[in-house]
Formats: structure tokens, C-alpha cells, sequence
């Protein structure tokens, strides 16, 4: 086999074309959040906690709605995009046309199912309104910009929905009889980002169509159903943890639990967004070359590790002041469990490089056979803690579901795309864990001490020891001056 430590032009040019994608997704999700948060802070002023609740709710299940009419076709439409860039146009048709038609479905199982859920009649109503709000988000053409890699379009888009939905809200929500205009004005700003993201896919040179054949809508569905699947068992098994904890332990041990879950999400952004960038180019570069892939995943699974471990180190030392400060000090017992979901998303940050490979793939099913396993132990290792030590247990048994995923995971490869591209991790692992051990040192002179020290010697270790050094810096730079399209390579992995 050739090496696949030095990364070829497709590589290289790939890792340039990620640097910039990522950088326009960080800037429109952060403007999005920073909107919204100020969007949500006045609305829960005005409407009540009660109100707030009814929205909360009915946006709970809507995600459920939203989950099924997409049914992870924007996924395999940015694959299938990405790998056949001149197929780009009959794909919008065709995936368009199937998520619209999945949508008409839904709809009225929204508008029906709402007077049939356990929630207050506000719930219901505001419910009603946001199920007819699907076709906008069925319609949505971010996947397109995603797959030809127009990522500045979809953050223009994000941005400009969020500021939307801010200048409406101020000027129509006043007080909690003003509840159901909330969702009307979700629906005003879907159509507007629908609107401005159709203006934007012209000057990308495309334009929606709708069409429908049978033949092509199975084949999309085989390949998208294990990944909405997937999704489904993800969403299942991480809320029947509130369950359990709530049935076994009571409502105060799931507030410490979801506390927790919040702040290490919040944590994990930055490597979602890194993904968000990454998937596309992956997947061309391996449909056009595996050498380069391979190359390509070894180098992800570097930053990806030298990101998730230093958030890992870094949180952990951090756990007990940022409990404190942001929900108060009755939350300072979730500090242990929010130890272990920063662990958590430590492993998912390096495996999910190969979910993303399983995609490029076409192997699907490897992911959702992953994820029924790792449901499966996170319900065992539940079973077995939550009794004795609450959040802390489930905590835990989300951190061995993830294990249990990122393994079937890469031992499902070769070893030039499974065991030794996961080489590059052990280097950052290390860093993390002497930076965590002499940063905690420092403790005595506070928290906030602590985790600056911490941050400071991850920083250097990785540095010092090349993990990470000038060259991608060079490839920030290099992304943001310039477009960067890959070159044709005729390689294989022999």
C-alpha cells in the first residue's frame, strides 16, 4: 500500500477548502446564537415562564417532525452533490421533491396529533402553527450550498433569519397574550430565509425544481433511512436518560443532569461546526481518490483530537466554576457529571471522522448498527448507576454508549482507515491528560487559575510536540484569501 501520512494535492487542497467553510459557518453560527439568545432572553421576559414553556414543548416535538420529513436525505443529497457536482441540478430536483412530499405526510399529523398530546392547550396550539412551517424547512436548500460548498450562503442565511426573528419579536411580542403570534412569526421569518436562500442559489448558478420518480425516491430512502434511524435511536437514548433519572432520582437530579448536558454542548460546538465544514470536501476527495482520504482522515483525526481533548482538560478543571457562575451554586453537584460528558464529547469529537467516512462510503447501516449497540449499553450502565449515584450514573452510560459507537466504528475498517488513522489521536490524548494532572495544581489558587494553567500547557504541549504548528495556520490564511477547488487524481489504495 502507499503511505498515506503525506497528504496529496486533493488532501491538501481539501484541507484549505475545510479551513474556509469552517470559518463561514463559526461566524454564522455565532452571529445566529448571539441574535437568538437575545431573541429568547426578551421573549421569555415577556411571555412568562409558562409561555416560554409552551414553546418549548411544542419546538420538542416538531424536532420529531422535522427529524422524519427530512429523514436524512440532506445528507445523502450532500454526499451525492459533493461526489457528482454535474448531477447537482436533477439532485434538487429529486431530493426536493421527496422531502416536500414526505412533508404533506407530516402535516397533517401535526395539525391532528397536537389535541391528542399530554400538553396544555397553549402547547397544542402554538404546535398547529409551528407543523406548517415543515414545507418551508422542506424546501430549504442549505444542503445545496453544503454540497457545492458554498458554506457563506448558508451562514448569510442563518444570520439574517435570526436578526428576522429578533426585529419581530421585539415589535410584536409584548406580553403572555401575545403567545401565538410567536410561532406566526416563525413562520414569517421561514418563508423570508426560503426566499433568500432561493435568491442565493442563483447566483451559485442553480434554481429549485420539483420533481418526483419512484425509482430514484426508493434509492435515496434505502441509503437515508439507517441515517434517520440512526438520529431517532440517538434522540431516543439520550432522553430516556431523563427518564430514568427522573423516575429514579426526581425532577431536581434531572435539572442537575440537563445542566449539564447544556454546558457540554455548548462546549462542543466548535467541533459540529468543524464537521459541518468537513463532510462535503471528504466526501469528494474520496470518490475521486481513497489514498488521499485516507490522508485526509488521518490529519482530521489530529485536529479533531488536539480540539476535543484540550475542551475535554480544559472543561474538567473549569467544571465546578462554570456550574457556579452560569446556573448558580444549588447546581455545583452536576460538576462530576458535566466531568464526564466533557470526557464524552472528547471521544465523539475524534469518531465521528469515521461516521462521516461511512457515509462517504455508502455504508449507512454501519452507523445505525453502531448506534443500536451503544443505545444498548447506555441503557445497561443506567440500569446498573443511576440508582446509586443519579445523573453522575447516566452520565457515564452515555460515555460507554459513545465508546461502544466510535469502536464498531473504526474496527469496521481497513486498517489504513481504521486503527491507524486513529494513530494521530495519541499525541493529543497525552497532552491532555499531563495538562489536566499539572494544571490541577494550580487549583488551590482557584478554579479560574486552574483552568488557565491547563489551557496554557495544552497549548504549548501541542506546540512543542508538533501536533499542531505553523502549516495549519498557513491553511486558515490560505482559505480565507482565496477559493480552492480540488484537482483530478486517478489513485486508489493498493
Amino acid at each position: 500500500m502507499t503511505g498515506v501520512g503525506v497528504a496529496s494535492p486533493p488532501a491538501r487542497a481539501a484541507a484549505t477548502t475545510i479551513a474556509r467553510n469552517f470559518t463561514s459557518l463559526m461566524l454564522g453560527r455565532f452571529g445566529s446564537q448571539a441574535l437568538s439568545f437575545v431573541a429568547n432572553a426578551y421573549l421569555a421576559r415577556r411571555i412568562a415562564p409558562a409561555g416560554f414553556g409552551a414553546i418549548g414543548l411544542a419546538q420538542s416535538v416538531l424536532g420529531y417532525l422535522g427529524l422524519f420529513s427530512d429523514s436524512g436525505l440532506s445528507i445523502i443529497a450532500v454526499r451525492e452533490g459533493a461526489q457528482h457536482p454535474s448531477q447537482i441540478r436533477q439532485l434538487i430536483g429529486s431530493i426536493t421533491g421527496l422531502r416536500l412530499l414526505l412533508t404533506c405526510a407530516l402535516v397533517p399529523i401535526g395539525l391532528l396529533g397536537a389535541g391528542f398530546l399530554p400538553f396544555s392547550e397553549s402547547s397544542r396550539a402554538v404546535l398547529r402553527v409551528f407543523a406548517l412551517s415543515l414545507p418551508f424547512q422542506a424546501l430549504a436548500v442549505d444542503w445545496v450550498f453544503r454540497a457545492l460548498q458554498r458554506m457563506h450562503y448558508a451562514a448569510i442565511t442563518q444570520v439574517a433569519t435570526a436578526a428576522l426573528t429578533l426585529v419581530l419579536t421585539v415589535a410584536f411580542v409584548r406580553n403572555p397574550d401575545h403567545l401565538l403570534r410567536v410561532p406566526w412569526i416563525g413562520l414569517v421569518t421561514g418563508a423570508c430565509a426560503l426566499v433568500l436562500s432561493l435568491h442565493l442559489l442563483t447566483k451559485a448558478g442553480q434554481r429549485l425544481t420539483l420533481t418526483f420518480h419512484l425509482r430514484d425516491s426508493l434509492h435515496y430512502l434505502a441509503q437515508s433511512l439507517p441515517l434517520c434511524a440512526a438520529n431517532f435511536a440517538v434522540t431516543l437514548y439520550m432522553q430516556a436518560n431523563y427518564l430514568i433519572v427522573g423516575k429514579v432520582r426526581g425532577d431536581a437530579e434531572v435539572g442537575l443532569y440537563a445542566s449539564a448536558a447544556k454546558v457540554a454542548g455548548v462546549f462542543f460546538t466548535v467541533t459540529w461546526l468543524y464537521y459541518a465544514a468537513l463532510a462535503p470536501a471528504l466526501m469528494e476527495v474520496y470518490a475521486r481518490c481513497q489514498r488521499s482520504a485516507a490522508a485526509m482522515l488521518g490529519e482530521s483525526v489530529r485536529l479533531t483530537a488536539a480540539a476535543g481533548c484540550g475542551l475535554a482538560a480544559v472543561g474538567a478543571v473549569a467544571s465546578g466554576l462554570v456550574m457556579d457562575r452560569v446556573f448558580g451554586p444549588a447546581f455545583s453537584p452536576a460538576k462530576s457529571a458535566l466531568e464526564v460528558m466533557l470526557l464524552s464529547g472528547a471521544v465523539v469529537a475524534v469518531t465521528h471522522n469515521w461516521a462521516q467516512l461511512a457515509v462517504a462510503a455508502r455504508r449507512e447501516r454501519l452507523i445505525l448498527v453502531a448506534t443500536a449497540l451503544g443505545g444498548v449499553a447506555n441503557l445497561v450502565v443506567c440500569g446498573m448507576l443511576v440508582g446509586r449515584i443519579g445523573g453522575f450514573g447516566a452520565a457515564i452510560g452515555t460515555l460507554v454508549a459513545e465508546v461502544v459507537v466510535g469502536a464498531v466504528l473504526i474496527l469496521a475498517w481497513p486498517p489504513e482507515f481504521g486503527l491507524r488513522a486513529l494513530r494521530p489521536a495519541a499525541m493529543p490524548t497525552a497532552i491532555a491528560v499531563v495538562s489536566w494532572v499539572l494544571g490541577m495544581q494550580f487549583a488551590a489558587r482557584g478554579r479560574l487559575a486552574a483552568s488557565c494553567a491547563t489551557a496554557v500547557l495544552y497549548g504549548a504541549g501541542l506546540v512543542l510536540t508538533g501536533t499542531v504548528g505553523f502549516r495549519d495556520w498557513e491553511r486558515v490564511r490560505t482559505a480565507l484569501r482565496k477559493q480552492t477547488r480540488f484537482t483530478d487524481e486517478r489513485c486508489e489504495l493498493e
